[in-house]
């Protein structure tokens, strides 16, 4: 087949009036007479061809199959001028998913998200699964504007049933948050088939609902079997929940070595939650020899990320000198930042700075306010601290603590974090 390169600011040459909006009728004919035209450069199967393909006329695969050659050599006018016309004269569905896919993919004035949306609903009214997906993911994506939940739904069920994998994942997830549509039965329905064929984030996801039993009944060891799944396909998430599962034992026995191997894997790959566990194991010499040079740097690649738990234990390395020098300024500095993310031991060592002035200048009303935010949260000897510091203040002082202590009490406890 010769290729036909389309020139610059060239037009197609049809309209929609004629081609997708309205009856064939005469429109079309003049539309095919001047695709006959156009074809005796682009490709002679179309309109007239030789004895031999009088003889052997190519079925309707045959020419999808010359279009995609054309597409593949990146000629897209060659290819839709060859599909076009087996689109609608052979009602080729490969063909008008293709169409639809030259639309969506195009750039500035030759996208038409319209032009697309017809000719996959085409297609997918032919049980093409591949443009029953996309017209579902259409359906419910935010940033193309044509968002319809109810055709999104339909769409997708429809493929989903042809056991497509990734609508069956986008189909649970709406019912899981769309409140119109909410069905956490359906959900866990379709995530559990996404599932079985092996798509990692579907396993994560149910996982994590029989794992809280949330919207579903509870179940443990099947969330523990869905995590190893997952994990075992590079999932962070499930690496990172089953290393708390191992570190924590939570359901199962406590296994500080699985839990070290699925945390060293993660805080390889920069994930700081990881780093700061690691910081603990080096720190405490929990299956590795005590190394405190090795804690202080994975805190402090942790602290980096504004982890908050790591930004406390950093701010102890400096205060003590493990690791690294002593510094008093710079750990109650990582105590400040740890404690205003709501961290309630950084609260109770930052009280303790403010009310010694080491590495701060001192301020028994900010010490006050610390102690009486860590004691909120239920820290040991907290309340006694709290207590020894306001009979310390005077009278014209109280209240102002007491204000202040509300005020951060407010900003710096953590829903749920209060102490009951």
């Amino acid at each position: 087949m010769l290729s036909f390169r389309q020139p610059e600011n060239f037009s197609y040459p049809f309209t929609d009036a004629f081609i997708f909006k309205s009856a064939y009728s005469s429109s079309l004919k003049y539309f095919l007479l001047i695709l006959c035209a156009v074809s005796i450069t682009i490709s002679p199967h179309i309109c007239f061809a030789t004895k031999n393909q009088q003889d052997n006329p190519k079925t309707p695969d045959q020419i999808y199959q010359s279009g995609l050659s054309a597409h593949n050599n990146d000629d897209s006018f060659t290819a839709l001028m060859v599909w076009l016309p087996n689109a609608l004269l052979n009602n080729h569905a490969d063909s008008q998913y293709m169409i639809a896919n030259l639309y969506f993919n195009q750039k500035n004035q030759r996208y038409d998200i319209d032009q697309s949306i017809y000719w996959y609903k085409r297609a997918a009214t032919q049980d093409h699964i591949e443009a029953q997906s996309k017209l579902g993911h259409i359906y419910c994506d935010e940033k193309l504007n044509v968002i319809n939940l109810t055709e999104a739904i339909k769409w997708l069920s429809k493929a989903a049933r042809n056991n497509h994998i990734l609508s069956q994942f986008t189909l649970a997830n709406l019912y899981l948050t769309e409140n119109k549509h909410l069905n956490p039965k359906k959900a866990a329905y379709w995530l559990n088939q996404a599932a079985n064929n092996n798509h990692t984030e579907a396993q994560y996801t149910l996982a994590e609902m029989f794992r809280t039993g949330s919207q579903i009944f509870k179940d443990l060891n099947k969330s523990y079997e869905l995590y190893d799944k997952a994990a075992a396909k590079g999932h962070t998430d499930a690496q990172l929940q089953l290393a708390r599962i191992y570190m924590q034992g939570i359901g199962r026995d406590i296994n500080t070595k699985k839990a070290f191997q699925l945390f060293n894997q993660l805080a390889l790959k920069g994930n700081h939650e990881a780093q700061y566990h690691m910081g603990n194991f080096y720190k405490d010499g929990i299956e590795v020899k005590q190394n405190f040079t090795k804690a202080f740097n994975y805190y402090s690649a942790a602290a980096k990320h504004n982890n908050p738990d790591a930004q406390y234990q950093l701010g102890k390395m400096y205060v003590n000198g493990y690791g690294t020098q002593q510094n008093f300024h710079k750990g109650v500095e990582l105590f400040l930042q740890s404690a205003t993310k709501g961290n309630k031991l950084a609260q109770m060592d930052l009280g303790v700075a403010y009310y010694t002035g080491k590495g701060i200048p001192p301020d028994t009303l900010k010490a006050y306010a610390w102690f009486h935010t860590a004691a909120r949260q239920g820290v040991k000897n907290a309340y006694k601290n709290q207590s020894l510091v306001y009979d310390k203040l005077l009278n014209d002082d109280k209240n102002a603590a007491v204000l202040l202590a509300s005020e951060y009490a407010e900003k710096y406890i953590l829903p749920d974090k209060e102490a009951k």
